[in-house]
């Protein structure tokens, strides 16, 4: 485990707490976080290599990741050869929302900050003084403790990788975003989400007020949730229906755990689905790849774009092993 001592002062007086970042295996967004400033609210990261890599759905993800962006006017930023991707959003909820996406491998937009080693980042025009003080040795999304406590609570102590991962710490700005987006009367504090693919899917998905209540005003929504996205055509047509409206919600003593899982045969007959009514090539792809607008985003093209917490909730992605840590406390 991390140990980072958080200060807090005032006036003639200072304090300090600590707070523990419990240990998780390495991912491949962890060399990406040191290049984004701290301050960030959202935190997405997304291992495009092992995606594309994975045996049963590489197929798709290469497909997805090729397709052209999907809304008129945004920056062209393909990722088709990028290895990894992560976005982190500030300010969500209010008019100065903002996005700073930093990308590894690929190819460098014109437009885009080279950061050295490969990687690059799309910001815009007054973000990129806060990018490149970050890459100077200001302080790095890495160096927030209470972001990286989250990011660490739904992985798995087991697990050995991840496609997906997911941290959200927000503001009773962005919560009421959230909540406004998805027609809830009330949204989180505290998101985390942790997702990888074998020969099975699995998404595990952490959610907690702060300080966490037993009966969180917007538990009761989950199920309704799931219920709508079980209903989507697009997902009934691919058979994933009944692993999404069978998913687990549990509730614990710091939050409410929502596992789902795809079994094997499955996901194998989903892709087959999948390929047999896949749309034609060049289409745009319905899928968000950002938590920024509640227009579809392709994930062929990242963009510098405001952002709102609309998609907190990404989709299934999986290992072997999907047992959330208890220990780790977000309050």
């Amino acid at each position: 485990m991390a140990v980072v001592m958080v200060g807090c002062g005032g006036g003639t007086s200072t304090s300090s707490t600590t707070q523990v970042i419990p240990e998780r295996a390495l991912t491949v967004g962890d060399a990406l976080l040191t290049s984004l400033p701290a301050g960030a609210e959202i935190l997405v990261e997304l291992d495009l290599a092992r995606l594309r890599a994975n045996p049963i759905i590489g197929g798709i993800a290469t497909d997805l990741l090729a397709a052209p962006p999907a809304i008129a006017g945004a920056p062209e930023a393909p990722i088709d050869g990028a290895t990894a991707v992560a976005l982190a959003a500030y300010r969500v909820g209010t008019p100065a929302a903002t996005t700073i996406t930093v990308v590894a491998g690929g190819t460098r937009p014109s437009e885009a900050v080279d950061l050295g080693d490969g990687r690059w980042a799309l910001a815009l025009e007054g973000d990129v003084a806060d990018l490149l003080a970050t890459a100077g040795g200001a302080p790095s999304i890495a160096s927030d403790a209470a972001l990286m406590t989250v990011r660490a609570w739904a992985m798995p102590p087991a697990a050995e990788a991840a496609s997906l991962r997911v941290a959200a710490h927000l503001t009773p700005e962005a919560r009421t975003a959230l909540a406004d987006a998805h027609a809830l009367d009330a949204a989180p504090a505290v998101v985390s989400v942790w997702g990888d693919v074998v020969d099975d899917l699995a998404l595990v998905v952490r959610l907690a007020d702060q300080p966490h209540r037993a009966r969180p005003v917007w538990a009761p929504a989950l199920g309704r949730l799931l219920a709508r996205a079980a209903a989507d055509p697009a997902l009934g047509a691919l058979g994933l229906q009944r692993p999404i409206a069978e998913a687990e919600i549990r509730r614990e003593k710091t939050g409410v755990t929502v596992t789902v899982l795809v079994a094997p045969g499955r996901l194998r007959r989903a892709v087959e689905r999948w390929h047999s009514h896949r749309p034609p090539p060049g289409s745009p792809s319905p899928v968000s790849l950002s938590p920024i607008s509640p227009s579809p985003v392709s994930p062929s093209s990242v963009s510098p774009s405001p952002v709102s917490p609309s998609s907190v909730s990404p989709s299934p992605v999986s290992p072997s092993s999907v047992s959330p840590s208890p220990e780790v406390s977000v309050q």
